[in-house]
């Protein structure tokens, strides 16, 4: 028996298409950041910030690959923050309550021009700050965190599923902003936190990519889908909150290992493998299950197993090529072939995760549709299939990020 739901939309379809070009231009980033990783050239240029043009200021026979490298690195990183305020701006202009809008546009002209004034009186040739911009930096830290946090919790008063996207956009540029920090940090303080900022930088990058997936999740082309009984749907919104969390602490040993070759992390990046791997087995036995999950969550959880295969094919490679027959990582320098396979590890992890961040939305996508009561209508239940029900409140989300 076929339903015909009416369709409804949580934000405007241009949206949904700009935010996959978003991802786009920050998979080219994130690997942009693996070879400065891989290459090691992340402080060729130990001078921060810097303009986005600078390639076009200097002289064209002085530089060195690393160099081009790193500023085409930060280049790629304003580039983001461009299409990430573009996306925020439009989520907040798409809001029908006037009051609402205007706070969110204010509180989005706030975090920019806070990260105007730190890069503006940012010293460009220290290694250090001073008060004034230290406290410049704070306040913009401050207001990132005061916008998220309001905002966290008028979606949650309001229970609106537009407001909630509108609250997730504004989290994606205050994460792009501080990661953009981060970076800078990372050149500025080398000489007092070695690698150390290098690795935070590197794993909030994730974070950074997992808040854009969600957005092209829930800004995805409208339709009917199944939603999941109350006892399937708890089963599987908590192991689908487990799997990105254990592929991101899986990322985190990675990192660990590329810039510091340590043995724990070396271990437990082994060890964390053969977990994810056992989570991601046993979650794919409970999404084919039954008729209703496999709808649902199916074709996602098919790409992720794909990935994860392909993951463990470059793990293996990667680490052949880093540490058999070499007494010390750190002084070989990688060929060509070897700086390709690591690098595509990283993406493909990265890819990891992001299916794993698709399958948690997807699991949690019925709480999204209970915060928006105002609009909801009726479920109508399908005889042929007792598991499943139909609604019209939330995007068909499968196989559209």
């Amino acid at each position: 028996m076929s339903v015909v739901i009416p369709k409804t939309r949580l934000a405007p379809r241009w949206l949904h298409v700009w935010s996959l070009l978003t991802i786009g231009v920050t998979v080219a980033l994130l690997t942009l950041g693996a070879v400065v990783t891989t290459f090691r050239v992340g402080m060729a240029d130990p001078i921060w910030p810097t303009y986005p043009w600078h390639l076009a200021l200097i002289d064209w026979h002085e530089p060195k690959p690393g160099l081009v490298i790193e500023h085409v690195h930060r280049l790629a990183g304003h580039v983001i923050g461009l299409f990430v305020l573009v996306l925020t701006v439009s989520l907040w202009l798409d809001e029908p309550r006037h009051t609402i809008r205007r706070v969110g546009l204010a509180a989005v002209s706030a975090m920019i021009l806070s990260l105007g004034l730190c890069f503006t009186f940012l010293d460009h040739g220290t290694s250090d700050l001073t008060a004034t911009e230290r406290w410049l930096c704070g306040l913009c830290v401050t207001i990132c965190l005061a916008t998220v946090g309001f905002f966290l919790s008028l979606a949650r008063r309001e229970r609106s599923a537009g407001l909630w996207l509108r609250w997730l956009g504004s989290l994606a540029l205050a994460a792009v902003i501080f990661q953009g920090l981060l970076g800078g940090f990372r050149v500025k303080f080398n000489a007092l936190a070695g690698t150390n900022l290098a690795i935070v930088h590197g794993c909030f990058a994730q974070v950074v990519f997992s808040v854009l997936v969600s957005l092209a999740v829930l800004t995805s082309v409208p339709n009917a889908f199944a939603v999941l009984s109350d006892e399937e749907s708890n089963r599987l919104q908590r192991w689908s909150l487990m799997l990105p969390a254990l592929v991101f602490l899986q990322l985190i040993w990675g990192a660990l290992v590329r810039h510091t070759n340590g043995s724990l992390a070396q271990r437990m990046h082994f060890i964390t493998a053969f977990i994810v791997v056992a989570s991601v087995v046993w979650f794919g036995r409970a999404v084919f299950a039954t008729p209703a999950t496999r709808r649902a969550m199916g074709r996602t959880m098919l790409v992720l197993a794909i990935l994860l295969t392909l993951q463990v094919l470059l793990g293996v490679e990667s680490w052949l090529g880093k540490y058999i027959g070499v007494l010390l990582p750190d002084a070989q320098r990688p060929t060509v072939g070897q700086a390709a396979t690591r690098v595509a590890h990283v993406l493909v992890g990265s890819f990891v995760l992001a299916s794993t961040v698709t399958l948690a939305v997807l699991a949690h996508r019925s709480v999204i549709q209970d915060a928006d009561r105002s609009v909801a209508l009726d479920p109508v239940r399908v005889p042929d299939d007792p598991q499943v029900v139909l609604c019209n409140m939330v995007p068909h989300l499968e196989g559209s990020a």
